[in-house]
Formats: structure tokens, sequence, C-alpha cells
């Protein structure tokens, strides 16, 4: 069974695909991807939330097995701020594609 387990982060979102075969625990991550950098072109909250749907996309189509999906959400307060809004961007762009 394969987990993807994602952590949403401003400056560059985090997952990784952890895979139990039943007797072992390994990651599968390639190459040591585990971060989801941006473009430089890429500013708008709008653009980074549809270019974050495209990548999430893409590691679904590199391990279509994917049979849960984990979300280590970030602690939401009273107080309102941009990285606040963008780190809910990018849990609900992983929600819609799931």
């Amino acid at each position: 069974m394969k987990v993807l387990g994602f952590r949403a982060d401003p400056t560059g979102p985090r997952y990784a695909i952890v895979v139990n075969d039943g007797a072992a625990i390994s990651l599968a991550n390639a190459a040591g991807e585990t971060r989801l950098s941006h473009p430089a072109g890429v500013t708008s909250p709008s653009e980074k939330a549809n270019w974050l749907y495209r990548e999430i996309a893409r590691v679904f189509r590199d391990h279509a097995d994917i049979a849960r999906v984990v979300i280590k959400t970030n602690e939401y307060t009273q107080s309102d701020s941009k990285a606040k809004r963008e780190s809910a961007y990018a849990e609900a762009m992983l929600l819609l594609y799931c």
C-alpha cells in the first residue's frame, strides 16, 4: 500500500510517498524529491494554486497506486495572514484533486 503524506508550507509544500509491502516500510520519493518549489515566475496565490494542482496530478501519475492521503494541517488561529491563506489553498488543491 502507498500513502501520500502532505504538509502545506507557503514557501514550498512537502510530500512523502510511504510504501508498506506488509513486511517493511520505505520511502518511494523520486531521488530525494520532497519539496514542491514553484517556478520563479509564479507569484500570485491563484497562479501558485494552479501550479500546485498540476504538480499534485504529476505526483499521482508517477505513483498511480496511492491508496491513502494524509495531510498535516497547520494550526489556524483567529489571526489571518498571507502565509496561512496560501497554506490553506495548498491543502485545498490536494483535497480537490483527491
